[in-house]
């Protein structure tokens, strides 16, 4: 791991896929932007663009696609409720008959069927007004602009060591608690930036002999 560079993302990309094939043998395979182990709990995409007539295509073709979460029975009724699928929490009541395959891509097809009219913002309203969570899957520009984020400090500046001022959007607004103030110490750690710290200051290797796994790319 000290090789690793210090990055979130590709653990929240991988999910259970490790685990999974380390303890069952099983390759996970490619599902999307759904949950394999929720159910509704996934984006959906919606017929009409919030920017119909945008020249960027981010703004014109990408602002059609919802995250919606009702995952739990109740949630899932009132979703079926207010977008009159009544009949799919009929056959699919409990969460642990949504979740296979078969039921998610009956369940997720109805729902954009059903968005196909809908512009993203009205599908938004629309779910949240019923009290199901939901939200916008915004682009880069949206992000930008979303004073929401700005206020909570998740997009803010930092004047980062390595590469200067940086705008980023990071976990820094999570947690509000005075005797463990928030902070965000650096934006990225390249491979390798704390070789000497781990082999000579922690492991007490000689520099010379990092030098030489240097010249020979060990490391």
């Amino acid at each position: 791991m000290i090789e690793f560079s210090q990055v979130q993302t590709p653990t929240r990309i991988s999910g259970y896929t490790f685990p999974l094939y380390g303890r069952f043998g099983i390759v996970r395979q490619r599902w999307g932007n759904w949950d394999t182990q929720l159910c509704v709990h996934g984006i959906i995409l919606c017929g009409k663009s919030d920017f119909p007539d945008a020249e960027n295509p981010q703004d014109k073709h990408d602002a059609r696609y919802v995250m919606v979460s009702a995952f739990n029975d109740p949630d899932f009724k009132e979703l079926c409720d207010i977008t009159g699928l009544k009949d799919l929490y009929g056959r699919y009541k409990a969460h642990k008959d949504r979740v296979d395959a078969r039921p998610q891509v009956e369940i997720y097809t109805a729902l954009e069927k059903w968005a196909a009219d809908k512009s993203r913002s009205q599908v938004v309203k629309t779910l949240t007004d019923a009290g199901i969570l939901a939200a916008p899957v915004m682009n880069d520009r949206e992000v930008y602009e979303c004073e929401h984020y700005r206020e909570r400090g998740t997009i803010r500046w930092l004047d980062d060591p390595l590469y200067g001022d940086i705008l980023l959007q990071s976990g820094h607004s999570v947690g509000m608690m005075n005797k463990t103030p928030r902070r965000t110490n650096w934006i990225w750690r390249p491979v390798g930036a704390d070789n000497v710290k781990i082999y000579r200051d922690m492991l007490g290797i000689p520099l010379s002999k990092i030098e030489e796994w240097y010249n020979k790319a060990y490391i």
